[in-house]
């Protein structure tokens, strides 16, 4: 009997080394997979070099009397993943927000995405009567369709950009410079002190409320709160994301990766335990309603039955494939199942 214990216990140990060989196998390779494909490969100093760069030529419209727009650089902005420090490769759009004077207006909100800013006193507009529509009950409102084209009439003078593409969007104007290979997105914006978030184009001429600021201060605390694991494994999971259709909304996965994070941290020494665990949770929770850092907007996972069964299948199998690869003796065939996942 005692052989028999000491080959079982022999057994399961040599069981555990294994899978923990397996483990570190599997790390390595998603590590190397992060530095070399899913973190921006571009020079990120130079594309923080020319945003800033951006946001002083659009100032100096300002200083030289070239815009009918009246600017407020205090609550110039960055915005969007590259400013989270979530973006991966390759990095293709970097995002702005433009602080423009709204002393001279007043806000009436309909919902969160429909907002209308109406003038104080229709005697004292100055330049901005350049941008006055009148509704079909005669009521006055500042449209925001004739914002973003005088914002880009002003960024087509600019010398610097003479030759750079510019186009009108919805709610923001691109700039693509052939000297990088991202695009700017940039966005007019109004912010409100009182209540502490932005007006931004809704896409229709009116506004909408938006606070980057609050998902910026979202996901820096739970980073900091979790030894600075989080934008990590974030970016990760939009690789696998991308890698597998892009069947989850970007902005989606980013909140519940970090609300996972936010709720259920464990401090693995290890990539593959975030991962499989982050696979469980979203598993879980894909069917939920999901809150972001800003509370005005409601339930942000839109997703329908369908995507979701999908998207539920994919999480199944890639679990099964990384259980499994723990139990393979061979690393080749555990990097094959990794491949087979991104």
């Amino acid at each position: 009997m005692s052989n028999l214990r000491s080959n079982d216990i022999n057994s399961a140990i040599l069981t555990i080394n294994n899978i923990n060989s397996a483990i570190n196998t599997i790390n390595s390779a998603l590590q190397n997979l992060i530095k070399k494909k899913v973190n921006i490969q571009a020079d990120v100093t130079k594309a923080r070099d020319s945003r800033n760069f951006l946001f002083k030529q659009i100032n100096n419209f300002s200083q030289n009397n070239s815009s009918m727009l009246e600017f407020a650089k205090k609550y110039d902005t960055s915005f969007g993943s590259f400013s989270r420090r979530t973006k991966i490769d390759p990095l293709d759009d970097i995002d702005l927000m433009i602080g423009l004077n709204g002393h001279l207006f007043k806000y009436f909100f309909k919902s969160y995405e429909y907002v209308t800013l109406r003038p104080k006193d229709i005697f004292n507009l100055g330049t901005w009567n350049n941008f006055i529509d009148k509704n079909n009950s005669g009521n006055l409102h500042l449209n925001s369709r004739k914002v973003l084209k005088e914002l880009k009439r002003n960024l087509q003078k600019v010398p610097h950009y003479e030759k750079a593409e510019i186009n009108l969007h919805k709610q923001a104007i691109t700039l693509k410079l052939n000297s990088y290979p991202w695009t700017f997105d940039i966005v007019p914006c109004f912010y409100n002190l009182k209540d502490n978030y932005y007006f931004i184009p809704n896409g229709n001429g009116h506004w909408m409320l938006t606070n980057p600021k609050t998902d910026q201060d979202f996901i820096t605390n739970i980073n900091q709160n979790c030894s600075g694991k989080l934008l990590e494994i974030i970016r990760l999971f939009k690789y696998w994301n991308k890698q597998n259709y892009n069947r989850f909304p970007s902005y989606l996965l980013e909140i519940m990766i970090a609300n996972f994070f936010k709720y259920n941290y464990v401090p693995y020494n290890n990539t593959y335990d975030f991962f499989f665990n982050g696979l469980y949770y979203l598993q879980e929770n894909i069917g939920q309603r999901v809150k972001n850092s800003k509370d005005f907007e409601g339930n942000i996972n839109s997703l329908d039955s369908s995507k979701i069964k999908l998207i539920k299948e994919t999480i199944e199998k890639h679990m099964n494939i990384l259980f499994y690869a723990l139990f393979s003796p061979n690393q080749d065939d555990i990097k094959s199942s990794l491949i087979e996942i991104f």
